[in-house]
């Protein structure tokens, strides 16, 4: 488990990974982690085979209590403030090979926890596909995911209750596979979805999930751009976010990242270091 830490204040000629990053163990959990989320500086969540938390920036953490989940894992978590929190999972999906067939993500499944993330309620299972990630705003919940198709859940409520909502169909159908979303408020939100590996597009909302659409506007962010870069076009997209507000970022699988040169991002990636994982470039320079 890797917890970004802030930089030193001191100049130093050391590797930067070694002054922002620093290895945290969970005693106890081997399996990989999906999502994390940290409320503050000093709170925070991590999902994954089961749930684990921290009170003091992750010095220490501790496991949670939850329901018996067998082949499911938690893909994604989200707090709205210090005790309720929504955590969504599901069975991933497994590869084929010459003697079995693929099969798609399923049993997807709801979490909530009143507590903090000491201990998780089941509120809704069974679903035909898994579910991904989750994001609150103004008390609006969206849950989105997929398997053999893809799945939009709303709620109005905190998290209690959950509404599938109607996914859009774009040139080639809809979406099996819903791989993030985002809101701005509990109107506007958007999300991220692809058919199989590829056939990528962009839906948002402006009247709470009430009608969802493809966004136009994405295909032709590609215009003009030949070769790796216009084959970013047809390649799967898996997450989006909007930071600052009002400016949004999707990633996914062959694609560069272009941001704003920030203080952190000079000092966590100093030549010939990177904190990240994917080409990038900043808007200034390049690195």
């Amino acid at each position: 488990l890797m917890i970004r830490r802030p930089p030193r204040s001191t100049p130093s000629n050391s590797s930067a990974a070694s002054d922002v990053y620093k290895r945290q163990v969970a005693d106890g959990v081997s399996e990989p982690f999906n999502d994390l989320y940290f409320l503050d500086a000093q709170t925070g969540w991590a999902a994954g085979a089961t749930v684990i938390y921290t009170r003091d920036g992750g010095s220490s953490w501790q496991a949670a209590t939850v329901p018996e989940l067998g082949e499911r894992v938690v893909n994604g978590i989200h707090f709205s403030d210090g005790q309720n929190g929504i955590a969504v999972g599901g069975v991933p999906a497994t590869e084929g090979d010459e003697w079995t067939d693929p099969v798609p993500a399923h049993d997807g499944f709801i979490m909530r926890s009143t507590d903090g993330g000491a201990s998780w309620q089941m509120v809704q299972e069974g679903l035909a596909g898994a579910l991904v990630r989750v994001v609150f705003c103004d008390g609006q919940g969206w849950a989105v995911g997929g398997g053999e198709a893809g799945l939009i859940l709303h709620s109005t409520d905190g998290g209690l209750s959950w509404s599938e909502q109607t996914i859009p169909a774009g040139q080639y159908g809809a979406a099996d596979n819903v791989a993030g979303v985002a809101c701005l408020d509990g109107n506007r939100a958007w999300a991220v979805g692809n058919i199989d590996e590829g056939s990528p597009m962009v839906l948002y909302t402006s009247d709470g999930g009430a009608s969802w659409q493809e966004d136009g506007d994405y295909p032709h962010a590609f215009d003009g751009l030949s070769g790796f870069d216009a084959f970013a076009k047809y390649s799967m997209v898996l997450g989006i976010d909007f930071c600052p507000a009002g400016r949004g970022l999707v990633v996914g699988k062959n694609m560069i990242i272009v941001i704003a040169t920030g203080c952190m991002e000079v000092v966590s990636s100093q030549l010939p270091w990177t904190s990240w994982r994917v080409p990038w470039i900043h808007t200034i320079f390049e690195n």
